[in-house]
């Protein structure tokens, strides 16, 4: 017998059995945990800028930390920090590229990320995979 492996069951005058771990609390456990990681997350959303600073906008998310929330939403405003990265993509709304410099406060923008994001009251900092202008400020 090796050390490297125990075998599946050890019998020998009353002796100890030994069994693989079952999955089937397992998998079902993971199941509804991906289900309800999918639903909290967040692949876009649209807003208008609050800030403009140096490769990033500043953006009320509000509605965004609240959704899913039962019961009355809190008062408090949430600002979500969104980064502007080399391989963020930046349009207006018919696709024409656009430079950081043409987005200004107050325009209405659609954010999207590369992946769901789960946006909370603790978790607001997000690179944006694409920012597209809906509207210019007026």
């Amino acid at each position: 017998m090796s050390f490297g492996t125990l075998p599946n069951r050890i019998c020998s005058g009353g002796g100890i059995e030994l069994k693989k771990p079952s999955l089937s609390l397992a998998v079902p456990l993971l199941g509804l945990a991906l289900v309800l990681s999918a639903c909290s997350t967040v692949k876009s959303f649209e807003d208008t800028i609050d800030t403009v600073n140096d490769h990033e906008f500043l953006v009320n998310c509000s509605d965004e930390v609240n959704r899913g929330k039962h019961g009355d939403a809190d008062d408090i405003g949430y600002l979500c920090r969104i980064e502007i990265t080399g391989n963020t993509k930046l349009n207006d709304a018919d696709g024409n590229p656009l430079k950081f410099e043409d987005f200004v406060h107050g325009d209405t923008i659609r954010i999207s990320f590369p992946k769901g994001v789960n946006i909370s009251s603790s978790h607001r900092k997000f690179d944006a995979a694409e920012i597209v202008r809906l509207a210019q400020a007026e």
